[in-house]
C-alpha cells in the first residue's frame, strides 16, 4: 500500500511539474512581450491570387531572387512582353538578378508603354520557374500617381492611347475581345491583361466573374490632327 501511494504520488507531482513548467512559459513570453521584444513585421501574402500586387513589378528596374534547385548551378532568364519585346540573361549563377523593362510613364507622355511580362527562369537540370508581371504606369518608387477622368459617363473613359494594361479581377473564368474566348494567362488570379488599339479602332470586352458580367468598350484614341479641304 505504501509503495502504490508513493507511486500515485509520484504521478501527481508529474502532472504539477508540467503544470508548472507551462505556467513560467507563458509567464516568460507575456514578460517578453511587456520588455517590447517582439519581431518585426513583415508581409505574407496568405491568398496571393487575389491581389494584384502579386502580379504587378514593383518597377521597370527590379532585383529578382533566384532559387537554385537541388543540383543546379546555373540558369538563364527570359523576359518576354506582349508585343514583340524580349530579353535573355544568360548564366546566372548569384542569387539574385537585375532585370530592366521599358519604363511605363502616365499615357498623356507616352501611350505605349504598359506592358505584361512572362518571366521563365530555366536552370541548368531542366527545372522551369515561370510568372507574369503587369508594369503599370504611375506606380514606381513607393508613390502612385493616375489620371482623373470625370464624368465616368464621358467619351474620355473609353479612349486608349496605344497600348494599356486591363485589370483582371479574381475568379474571372471567361475573357472575351469582340466576341472571341482570350486567355488571360492567370488562371482565374487576379492581375492584368494587355491591350493594344490602333486609331478609332474598337474593342468591345466582357467577362464573367461567378454571376456577375463585366463589359466595357474601348476605342483607340485619335493620333495627329487631320484637317480635310475641299
Amino acid at each position: 500500500m505504501e509503495t502504490r501511494g508513493v507511486a500515485n504520488l509520484g504521478r501527481g507531482g508529474l502532472r504539477l511539474r508540467s503544470v508548472a513548467v507551462c505556467l513560467s512559459a507563458l509567464f516568460a513570453s507575456v514578460t517578453a512581450l511587456a520588455d517590447g521584444d517582439t519581431s518585426d513585421p513583415a508581409l505574407v501574402y496568405l491568398r496571393p491570387e487575389t491581389s494584384s500586387f502579386w502580379h504587378t513589378a514593383t518597377n521597370s528596374t527590379m532585383t529578382l531572387p533566384v532559387e537554385f534547385p537541388v543540383g543546379a548551378s546555373s540558369a538563364t532568364l527570359t523576359v518576354t512582353g506582349a508585343f514583340n519585346y524580349s530579353q535573355t540573361i544568360n548564366d546566372i549563377t548569384s542569387s539574385s538578378v537585375t532585370v530592366a523593362l521599358p519604363e511605363a510613364v502616365m499615357p498623356e507622355n507616352d501611350p505605349a508603354t504598359e506592358d505584361v511580362y512572362d518571366f521563365t527562369l530555366t536552370f541548368n537540370d531542366g527545372t522551369v520557374r515561370t510568372a507574369k508581371l503587369g508594369l503599370i504606369a504611375g506606380l514606381g518608387d513607393g508613390e502612385g500617381q493616375t489620371r482623373c477622368l470625370a464624368p465616368a459617363s464621358g467619351s474620355a473613359w473609353e479612349k486608349v492611347k496605344g497600348q494599356v494594361a486591363i485589370p483582371i479581377p479574381y475568379g474571372m473564368t471567361s475573357f472575351e475581345i469582340n466576341g472571341t474566348s482570350t486567355d488571360t494567362g492567370l488562371d482565374g488570379a487576379q492581375g492584368w491583361y494587355v491591350l493594344k488599339l490602333k486609331s478609332n479602332v474598337s474593342a468591345a470586352l466582357s467577362g464573367l466573374v461567378g454571376e456577375d458580367s463585366w463589359t466595357a468598350l474601348l476605342k483607340g484614341a485619335a493620333t495627329g490632327f487631320f484637317l480635310i479641304l475641299r
